[in-house]
């Protein structure tokens, strides 16, 4: 049901005559995803620092901006829900109200309980008309490429962000949000128990990056031969292969032909205001 309110315009227990399954939604992780359940060897290799005031993500002591907010206080609108805000939903990280007004172009909101946490975000699928979604994570997306000289700290880093993710919302939450657990092919026997262990936790579909993988001998394509075992697993387990938008690593080839040093950054992403 879609309410208007003068200046404010909000949905409130959307019902559809069909069922939705929403393939393409994200979770924003919290602060200790990446270093909960990182190996006391690579102490340090992720660290949230201060650069003028401002909360940066360092990986491997290097500051990256390719998610430019990364505790996600303020994130980028999520489609037209940022132009249509539920005024039931006004629980959010920094405490705020998240109404929006009506007509207004918003370039970034506070970040919402349901961003982060299984219960309200369940809460809010309900209230949207949402029966199930597919949840991939965001910070994510930046770790392979950023880790790629190193595929061990590549394969330590993905296990132990999977390990928080499968603590914080499993991957199967009330048989509606399938959180989507990683896995790199950095390192073959690492990718194969990697696989087995989300197999055994109910993970129903995993997340692998969409460019070459990193490995001591190379870059190479995740299709070689040399790769068949895990794939020929995947089929073994029935799960599904997830591929979604993140940092190839492509940006650098840009660079060297026209002379620049950008870092790629994921679009609007955790934009802050």
């Amino acid at each position: 049901m879609t309410t208007t309110d003068e200046n404010l315009i909000y949905v409130s227990d959307r019902k559809l005559p069909y069922a939705v399954f929403d393939a393409d939604n994200h979770m924003y992780e919290n602060r200790d995803a990446l270093t909960k359940y990182l190996p006391k060897e690579y102490d340090g290799l992720i660290k949230y620092v201060e650069i003028n005031g401002r909360t940066k993500l360092a990986i491997a002591d290097k500051i990256t901006n390719y998610i430019p907010n990364p505790t996600f206080g303020r994130v980028a609108v999520p489609g037209v829900y940022g132009l249509d805000v539920s005024k039931s939903h006004k629980g959010n990280r920094a405490g705020e109200q998240t109404s929006i007004p009506r007509g207004e172009r918003v370039r970034a909101m506070p970040g919402l309980d349901a961003f982060f946490d299984p219960e309200p975000r369940l809460e809010l699928m309900r209230d949207m008309g949402i029966d199930r979604t597919i949840l991939w994570p965001t910070l994510a997306s930046s770790l392979e490429e950023r880790l790629a000289q190193d595929p061990d700290a590549v394969c330590a880093a993905i296990h132990a962000l999977n390990e928080w993710m499968y603590e914080h919302w499993t991957f199967n939450y009330a048989d509606a949000i399938f959180a989507t657990p990683i896995i790199s092919l950095a390192n073959l026997d690492a990718a194969l128990a990697e696989l087995e262990i989300i197999a055994e936790r109910g993970a129903k579909i995993f997340l692998i990056r969409v460019a070459p993988v990193p490995t001591w001998k190379g870059s190479k394509s995740f299709a070689l031969p040399e790769f068949d075992p895990f794939w020929a697993r995947v089929q073994e387990l029935g799960l599904v292969v997830g591929m979604h938008a993140g940092d190839p690593g492509y940006t650098k080839y840009a660079n060297e032909w026209e002379g620049h040093n950008y870092e790629a950054n994921f679009g609007s992403v955790g934009t802050p205001a």
